[in-house]
This record gives C-alpha cells, structure tokens and sequence, in this order.
C-alpha cells in the first residue's frame, strides 16, 4: 500500500512539474519590435507640416495596441497622441501626424512609437527637428481717454495706418495683452473691475463684476506672465487664466497698497505703498501656493521690476523725488543699490540684460549695468512710456498725444503718429 500510495505521489508531482515547466515556456516574456522607416533622424519639419510615419512592427504573440506621439527634448508631450488597435502579430504602420500647434519653439522633437502586446511595450524613438514660425509684430495697441466715461483703443499696422478699433465704456487705471490668446484687459477704478477683450473680434469675452469697496485698482495693477495678476486696492491679488477663472489668490498681510506685480521665476513680488503715510515694502509670495514668502523694508516706488540674472531682480524706482536703481535678490532677500538718477523716472523699458532706457522727467536716459553709466541720449525727451520691440531693435516712445518710432541705439526718428486724445496706455501685439 505504501509503495502504491509513493508512485501515486511521484506521478503527481513530475506531472505538475512538466504543467508548470510547460506554463512558463507558454508565458509571454518577449516585447514587440518597432523598425522605424519614415521619418529619417534629423529630419527638419516646420509647423504646420505632416510628419510622413511609416513603421513595421512584429511580436510574437498579438500587437493590443501602437500609440504615436510627438514628444520634446525632456520626452514630454507636445501633440495630442494617436491610438491603432492591430490585434495581429505584424502591423505596417503608415500615417501622416500634422505638427498643427502654431506656438511650438524651435528645437529637437522625437516621434515615439510605443507598441504593447498586453504583457510587454516597446518605447522606440526617432529623433526630428522642428522650425517654429518666426515671431513678428502685427499691430501697435494704443488705448486713449475720449473722455472720463470713454476708452477707445486704436491700432497701428505695420504699413503705419491708425485704425480705430472699438470703444471701451468706463474708467482706466491699466492695461495689459496677452499676444499668444490675442486678448486685452482693461481695468479701472470705480467703473470697470477687469474686463477682457477678443483682439480677433475685438468683443468682450468676459469681465468681473465692479463690487465695494472703491476704488477696485490703482495704477500699474495689472501684469501678465501666463496668467492675468491683478492687485486690488483693499489688499488681495489674484490670478486668472484667459477664461477668467482664478488660479491664484494670496493677501497683503497689513494695510497698504498693492500696485506693481511682476513674476520672476516661481517667485510674485510686489510693491506695497502705504495708504496712511506709513512703512513701504517689497513682498514676495509662491506663485504655485500664494503664501508669503518673506517681506523687504523699503523706502522708494517701484516704477518697474526687469529679470536680471537667476537671481536677481533689477528694481527701477524713485525715492525721496529722484531715481534710483536696486539690485534685488529675492531668494536671500538681499537689496543693493547699484546707481540713482537726479531726476524723478516716468518709465523704463529693459533692452537687453545689459542695457536700460529709462524715461525722466528731463530726458531718456541709457543705464549700462556692467559699465554702470548713464547717458542721456535724449535729453528734453519727456517720455511717459516706452516700448521696445526687440525684432526690429525700435523704441517706442509716448510723449503727450504723440507716439514717436525711433531706431536705437542711434534713436533715429522713423515716424510719429498723433492722436486727438490723451494716451493711456501702448502694448506691442504679437503674432505669436
């Protein structure tokens, strides 16, 4: 009996052997194989092309699903992605993938094919180049005050021609534009909270209701950098994306003012005026969360804030009724003057890293950082804005009802275009 019941136990255990052995032989443990024929590595595409994709791909068990997708230089999506579901165990891909995103930088791109079998994938990549469409100026935005109760906003093409484009009803504190989503907003004092137009359509696509206290704004309260940040005169700063919907919130944590905003990396400084006479700051908050990251002491008016370096923050101010010229380290909180101005500064634009034009109430003036120097190259020029369009190298600049095209760096006069009305505001629109 004992020697039946040991066969018995014997037979059981080399049959499940051979079952197991005969399992794992059946288990699929080989990926597919992704053979690339079109598009060749380096191949140049530019936007609005069709990437020619042609591949073979085999497996020895059945091809469930290929994606296709173009990816950048850190692997990320740029373009939607494409599914095939083969269900066989050879699959001759052949597709046209139009490069159809009119804001793609120019760079190194990959066409990736990932093939799965249900068990294993093949990630295969094949290396482009796409040329983005250069940037170019379409139009100059000129916003100007027909009355107290009326903005109308022109513009200038590039044949010089003023065009009126079409009437804002309220009042004015700022404005900015986004050139990517073709918008303008306009925000005011007591008359008009936020309200945002289509530079396409030039209609309004949406607006923020107009609510106590008043005023809403003050001046220089908007800024854009991706989002729309708006400073509000009873303390709170928010952050809306081109739909109008809030993706940022934080508040000044005592009595002041919140005027210029500007975003330097993931950082939002702000200007902070007392309202009673009292202490001025620099606040710097988180862009991603919106809580406070730490405060400065100042004693001047920010009229700009210009990237500098990784770490600092060029600061254009006036103090004591003179400009004045900080180096701002943000990171370590960390404020040095590098140079002042003996007249009081209207506005600045930045040039380069190096270079600054910087509008005072006597002339324009040229700040070189590295050779700390200031030259007044257009003295008796009292300029109450300035724009720089860095594909032409020409300045423009807001004098009264007047806007003057010069050529820099020899600040040649190329064109002067009047206006009735007083100017409010000037803004380089983009195609892109």
């Amino acid at each position: 009996m004992r020697e039946l019941y040991t066969k018995y136990f014997l037979y059981a255990l080399i049959s499940s052997t051979i079952l197991n052995l005969a399992c794992e032989k059946e288990a699929d443990t080989k990926h597919p194989i992704v053979t690339f024929y079109s598009p060749y590595e380096n191949q140049i595409f530019t936007i609005f092309d069709t990437i020619p994709i042609e591949a073979k791909i085999t497996d020895d068990k059945v091809i469930t699903s290929v994606r296709i997708k173009v990816v950048d230089s850190s692997f990320n999506p740029v373009l939607p992605s494409v599914y095939h579901y083969p269900e066989t165990n050879e699959y001759n891909l052949k597709m046209g993938f139009p490069i159809d995103d009119y804001y793609l930088e120019s760079g190194i791109y990959y066409v990736m094919i990932r093939a799965e079998d249900g068990a294993n994938f093949k990630n295969k990549y094949q290396k482009i180049f796409i040329e983005s469409i250069p940037r170019s100026l379409e139009k100059i935005i000129v916003l100007t005050e027909k009355d107290g109760n009326t903005i109308e906003v022109y513009g200038i093409d590039n044949s010089s021609n003023i065009s009126s484009l079409f009437n804002i009803n309220g009042d004015f504190v700022a404005s900015e534009i986004t050139s990517r989503y073709k918008q303008l907003y306009v925000a005011g004092a007591n008359q008009i909270n936020i309200n945002t137009y289509s530079l396409k359509t030039y209609q309004l696509e949406w607006s923020l209701e107009v609510e106590p206290p008043l005023p809403i704004h003050v001046l220089n309260c908007l800024y854009y950098d991706q989002y729309l940040y708006s400073s509000y005169s009873y303390l709170y700063i928010y952050g809306y994306d081109r739909f109008g919907s809030k993706k940022f919130n934080t508040q000044i944590s005592e009595a002041g003012i919140p005027s210029r905003l500007f975003l330097f990396k993931d950082l939002l400084l702000v200007d902070v005026q007392s309202n009673t006479g009292g202490n001025t700051y620099v606040y710097t908050f988180y862009k991603g969360t919106g809580s406070q990251k730490q405060r400065l002491l100042s004693t001047f008016k920010v009229v700009e804030f210009f990237a500098y370096d990784n770490n600092n923050v060029i600061i254009v101010a006036n103090e004591a009724g003179q400009g004045v010229l900080k180096l701002y380290n943000p990171y370590e909180n960390v404020l040095t003057s590098i140079n002042s101005i003996s007249d009081k500064i209207n506005c600045s634009v930045k040039i380069n890293e190096n270079e600054y034009l910087i509008g005072t109430e006597n002339g324009i003036v040229l700040y070189n950082y590295n050779q700390s120097s200031l030259i007044n190259i257009l003295p008796g020029k009292i300029a109450q804005r300035l724009q720089y369009n860095d594909l032409s190298n020409e300045i423009y600049i807001e004098c009264e009802n007047q806007i003057e095209k010069r050529k820099y760096p020899v600040m040649a006069l190329e064109n002067t275009f009047t206006f009735s009305d007083t100017i409010l505001n000037i803004h380089l629109q983009y195609n892109k």
